[in-house]
C-alpha cells in the first residue's frame, strides 16, 4: 500500500513527528547482496533506516556480500528499509527487514541491485564559481546512503530509482559554513495531481549557493529551566509552496546544532522564513536534580519569534508517555506487533510495533491526553483500549494487551465487472461502545455533553487493521482478526490505484461469540457530490 506508505511519511516528518525510545537491546540485521546476476557484491554501502524517527545505521558488504549490522531493537519494524548503493554508486536495491510476527528472530534480509537514474549536476558558490566538495543529495522517500559530493569543477552525480513512483521532490545543495540552495522538482505535484509522473531530467541541475545565516536560540523546559544536548534542525520553506516544507535532517552532514550547558545553539540556515525544529534526545534530558527528563518536540518559523528579544527561546513541554506489551494468553511475548494510536479528541493517530521481547513505547501527545489504543496482530486479537491516559510523563504507565485466538473475518473482494481485486487497501475501526464513550466525554465535554473543547469532540475510535503495503494481494482475499467481544466496527474498502472504487460499511456488529464470519465486498463507484 504505497499510497499509505507516502501518507504516513509526511505525516510523520512533518505534522506529527513522533518520538521514539529505543530499548537496551540489540538485534542483528544480516544478509547479502547480489548484483543482477546474482553476484555476491563487495563492498556496497549498506543502510538500515528507521521508518519512524530518522535514524541510520550503515555498513560495507564484504568479500562475500554479506554484511551484519548491530541495531537497536526499538528501529526495527516491518516497515524499516535496508537500502544498498553499489561501489561505483551507479547501482541500487532495497528491502524491508524480514520479520515473522512472535518470531524475535530476524531472517536474512537479502537485496538485489538495480540499474539506477543518474542524477547529475552543477554547484556554485555565493559568487558564481564552481566549488568543490558541496554535499548533494535528493530529498524523497527514500534514505539511499549515496550522497555525493562536488569534484574540484563543482559537478555532481548521485543513484536513484527508476521507480517513477519514488518522487524526487527536490535537489539540495549544502557546504558547512558556505551557504546551501535546492531546486524543486515537478514530480510530487504530477502525482499530487493523478498525472503518471514522467522521467524527470537527469542532469543539469544548477544550484548556487546562498551565504548562511545564523539564527540564536535557547531552549527551556516549562518551567524556565535551560536544556543542554537538544538537537536544533531546519525546515526549509519550499520555494513554489510557501505553505510546505522539507526537512534538511535527513541528511547527516546539513546544519544542525546542539544546546550546549548553557541551553543555547547557533544554527545556519537560508531564509527568514525558516522553520526550526527542536527534538528532545531519545534517551531524554539529564536534569539539574540527576533525574531524567523526557519532552515533547516542537518547530516555528524564524518570522514569528519576537524580533525585539536578543535571543529567540523555544520551550519544549512534557509529554505523556506509556509502555506496554502484547501477550499470547500463556504469557509469552509477540514480537513484532503493530500497536495503532489515535487522539480521542481531533484527527492524527500513529503506529508503533513491538520489540523482539513484545514491549512498545509511546512518547507523544501532551501529558494527561487521552488516546484510543489498539493492537493488530496475526496471532490473535485484544480488544481496544479508550480514553486511555498517557499521564504525565514521570510515573510509570502501562497497557498491557493479552491476545485470544479472536474471531476470524475473511472474504473476497470484488471490482464492478466481478472480478477479483487486486492491488485493495482495508480499513477496519473499532467504535468505542456507547457507555463507555459516554463516561469518557463526560469529563472532557463538561456538564453539556454537546459541547465539545475547541479541538474537536472525543470520537472513540481504534483502527483495529490495514491492509500491510508490503504484501501482494491475491486474487481479492483478505484475511483478519477481531477481539472476541461485542463491537461495532466500520470497514471501508478501496483500491490503490483506482481510489474511486470503494465500499464503506458502517456499524457492521460482531457479537464476539463466534468463531468466523464470511464477508465479501464488491466495490462500487464513489458517489459524486452535486454542487
Amino acid at each position: 500500500m504505497r499510497t499509505t506508505k507516502i501518507f504516513l511519511l509526511v505525516v510523520v516528518l512533518f505534522v506529527l513527528v513522533f518520538g521514539s525510545r529505543l530499548t537496551a537491546d540489540e538485534v542483528a540485521v544480516n544478509g547479502t547482496v547480489f548484483d543482477e546476476s546474482g553476484k555476491p557484491v563487495e563492498g556496497a554501502q549498506v543502510c538500515i533506516k528507521n521508518y519512524f524517527g530518522n535514524r541510520e545505521i550503515t555498513g560495507i558488504t564484504g568479500n562475500n556480500g554479506r554484511y551484519s549490522l548491530l541495531t537497536p531493537s526499538g528501529i526495527v519494524s516491518p516497515w524499516t528499509g535496508v537500502y544498498a548503493v553499489s561501489p561505483d554508486k551507479k547501482q541500487i536495491g532495497s528491502a524491508h527487514i524480514k520479520l515473522e510476527e512472535g518470531n524475535p528472530k530476524i531472517t536474512d534480509t537479502s537485496i538485489t541491485l538495480e540499474p539506477a537514474r543518474i542524477i547529475t549536476g552543477n554547484v556554485t558558490d555565493p559568487d558564481g564559481k564552481p566549488i568543490e566538495g558541496v554535499l548533494v543529495a535528493g530529498v524523497d522517500q527514500t534514505v539511499y546512503p549515496n550522497f555525493a559530493r562536488t569534484d574540484k569543477n563543482g559537478d555532481f552525480s548521485f543513484a536513484y530509482p527508476k521507480d517513477d513512483f519514488v518522487l524526487l521532490q527536490e535537489v539540495v545543495a549544502f557546504l558547512e559554513n558556505v551557504g546551501m540552495d535546492y531546486v524543486c522538482t515537478d514530480e510530487l505535484e504530477k502525482y499530487r495531481g493523478k498525472i503518471p509522473p514522467e522521467k524527470i531530467k537527469n542532469d543539469n541541475f544548477q544550484l548556487k549557493l546562498s551565504k548562511f545565516d545564523s539564527y540564536k536560540f535557547q531552549v527551556t523546559d516549562e518551567a524556565g529551566t535551560l536544556l543542554a544536548g537538544v538537537k536544533i534542525s531546519p525546515f526549509l520553506i519550499k520555494k513554489e509552496n510557501t505553505s510546505d516544507v522539507f526537512n534538511t535532517s535527513s541528511f547527516s552532514s546539513c546544519p544542525q546544532a546542539l544546546t550546549g550547558v548553557d541551553g543555547t545553539a547557533v544554527v545556519q540556515a537560508i531564509g527568514k522564513t525558516t522553520r526550526f525544529y527542536v527534538d528532545c534526545p531519545d534517551e531524554g534530558i539529564a536534569m539539574p536534580d540527576g533525574s531524567r527528563s523526557f519532552l515533547a518536540s516542537t518547530d516555528e518559523r524564524w518570522d514569528k519569534f519576537d524580533s525585539s528579544k536578543p535571543i529567540a527561546t523555544f520551550v519544549l513541554k512534557r509529554r505523556g508517555r506509556v509502555n506496554g506489551s502484547v501477550r499470547l494468553a500463556d504469557g509469552t511475548p509477540v514480537a513484532w506487533s503493530r500497536i495503532t494510536i489515535k487522539h480521542h479528541i481531533g484527527c492524527g493517530h500513529g503506529v508503533r510495533w513491538t520489540d523482539q521481547n513484545g514491549e512498545f513505547t509511546y512518547e507523544r501527545g501532551q501529558t494527561n491526553e487521552l488516546f484510543d489504543i489498539g493492537v493488530e496482530s496475526k496471532l490473535g486479537a485484544a480488544a481496544g483500549v479508550f480514553g486511555f491516559n498517557v499521564g504525565n510523563g514521570i510515573e510509570e504507565k502501562r497497557l498491557d494487551f493479552v491476545l485470544d485466538k479472536g474471531v476470524r473475518l475473511h472474504g473476497t473482494i470484488y471490482k464492478p465487472d466481478k472480478t477479483p481485486a487486486e492491488n485493495y487497501q482495508i480499513f477496519i475501526y473499532e467504535n468505542c461502545p456507547e457507555d463507555i464513550l459516554t463516561k469518557i466525554t463526560k469529563p472532557i465535554a463538561g456538564k453539556d455533553d454537546a459541547t465539545c473543547p475547541p479541538d474537536g469532540c472525543p470520537t472513540g475510535i481504534v483502527i483495529r487493521q490495514q491492509s500491510d503495503y508490503q504484501k501482494p494481494n491475491s486474487q481479492g482475499k483478505y484475511e483478519y482478526l477481531l477481539p472476541t467481544v461485542p463491537r461495532k466496527y466500520k470497514i471501508i474498502v478501496s483500491l490503490n490505484l483506482d481510489p474511486d472504487l470503494l465500499f464503506v460499511l458502517d456499524d457492521y456488529e460482531v457479537k464476539g461469540d463466534e468463531k468466523e464470519i464470511l464477508l465479501d465486498f464488491h466495490l462500487k463507484p464513489r458517489e459524486k457530490k452535486s454542487n
